[in-house]
């Protein structure tokens, strides 16, 4: 059933502190027991055995230390790892999660979707709740230009609810908490697309988000209505091993609230064995298990009328992968072709007849790797030379879309063929490209 609804798109992933770990270290502790120790030194306090940093935070203040200090240590610690867990990556390589959200402070869960969604890097949006309104530090690579989610937000967004390391304040304790729950139950209208966005899906929370006391905050915020209400019809699901701390949240969910499914078992084991088993769910190409690209065929012999033609390099394969399924979630049609050289198959202009009378809208996938096909008999100059011929001033037909950092001159460069009195390709941002694409293609309700 999990898998099912994650295919459905019908599920969000909450991230919480037990599956964020270090791949540096290579250690399933959790990251932030491993900095609990630096932390406690920087801070003239005694770590306890198997203490957090929550911990040593509470130690800190109980000694008097001011708050902005001790997260000012928090946060140099957490900066001092880099590279996320092996759970953090099997959940961000998981393509039907195209929102996360955060309930941990740090940038790994970002770093992950990078690394799993290779072409898109620079496409990945972070946003942070904040009860202040701060803004990101300078030079940050963190958006947050107001707190919620923007309606038109990127293909990949992280939403980290309690807080970043890029705020200038951030909550260290069960004090801080409240306040950061208060606020957000007190701020629903100026977070209505993130309110949207939980309420309308199935919460899937792995690792317990933060004091087991905030989960259920969560979702009576996700819910709108009281948690025991039986006549409820969400489904959430909780990843937690059972201990001893956490029994009583445990029995709130398994006998108080009637909306969530607990699966029992160690959370980082859990992404782990999701991530295999989601891979083993999709289907392929040619059988077997999916592999690390899917090779996606012509969509049929002839390009549909209402389609997208997607022109691109075989360099930039792993974007490619990332828009089609994209794409196929929300049944934009595509048509592009992986097998340009099969013998005896009048390619060429079969290819052009795609393009100049039978596609609806052409993409121009723009990186290092198509501009260093210089020759004009190389498929992507000749694609964009067709497209060219196509577009008329006023309408909408050429797209590109820039996926590697070039010059800035180079948009005026990519395609000479283009005469400014007669046609003119419209340059677009990954952002808002699906709505973009569904509102040209009248796929908008």
């Amino acid at each position: 059933m999990l898998l099912t609804e994650i295919q459905e798109g019908s599920v969000l992933p909450v991230i919480g502190p037990s599956v964020v770990t270090s791949g540096e270290s290579g250690s399933n502790c959790s990251l932030y027991r491993e900095i609990a120790e630096p932390m406690a030194r920087r801070l003239g306090v005694t770590a306890k055995e198997d203490a957090s940093a929550f911990d040593v935070a509470r130690d800190a203040i109980a000694q008097g230390m001011p708050i902005v200090s001790i997260w000012r240590e928090l946060k140099h610690a957490i900066r001092s790892i880099h590279q996320p867990g092996e759970a953090l990556r099997a959940i961000a390589g998981i393509r039907r999660f195209d929102l996360f959200l955060s309930t941990t402070p740090d940038k790994l869960l970002y770093e992950a979707v990078k690394l799993e969604r290779k072409g898109l890097e620079q496409f990945v949006a972070n946003r942070y709740f904040t009860d202040q309104g701060a803004l990101p530090s300078a030079g940050s690579e963190l958006d947050n230009s107001g707190c919620d989610l923007p309606a038109r937000r990127n293909l990949i967004s992280i939403y980290q609810l309690l807080g970043s390391v890029e705020a200038h304040t951030g909550p260290v304790w069960e004090d801080d908490y409240i306040e950061y729950v208060f606020s957000m139950i007190r701020d629903e209208a100026r977070l209505s697309n993130l309110f949207r966005q939980i309420r309308g899906k199935s919460l899937l929370l792995i690792g317990a988000p933060a004091e087991d006391w905030i989960v259920r905050f969560l979702l009576r915020t996700a819910l709108g209505k009281r948690l025991s209400d039986p006549s409820s019809q969400s489904k959430h699901f909780l990843a937690e091993a059972r201990s001893e701390a956490n029994e009583p949240m445990l029995f709130f969910f398994e006998k108080g609230a009637r909306v969530t499914r607990v699966i029992e078992g160690d959370p980082i084991q859990f992404a782990i064995d999701l991530r295999r088993r989601w891979d083993e769910f999709q289907p392929t190409s040619h059988g077997g298990s999916a592999p690390a690209h899917r090779v996606y065929h012509r969509n049929g012999d002839s390009c549909p009328g209402n389609s997208v033609f997607i022109s691109y390099s075989s360099a930039d394969v792993a974007c490619v992968d990332n828009l089609t399924e994209a794409f196929q979630f929300h049944k934009i049609p595509y048509w592009l072709d992986r097998e340009r050289l099969l013998a005896g198959d009048p390619l060429r202009s079969k290819i052009e007849a795609a393009i100049v009378t039978q596609c609806r809208l052409f993409l121009a996938i723009v990186s290092k790797s198509t501009e260093r096909e210089t020759s004009s008999e190389s498929w992507i100059r000749m694609e964009r030379r067709w497209a060219a011929t196509r577009q008329t001033l006023g309408a909408t037909f050429y797209l590109t879309l820039m996926i590697d950092d070039l010059p800035a001159n180079h948009r005026s460069e990519v395609e000479p063929v283009f005469d400014g009195d007669r046609r003119t390709n419209t340059w677009i941002e990954l952002d808002g490209l699906i709505e973009s694409i569904k509102v040209h293609l009248g796929l908008m309700r």
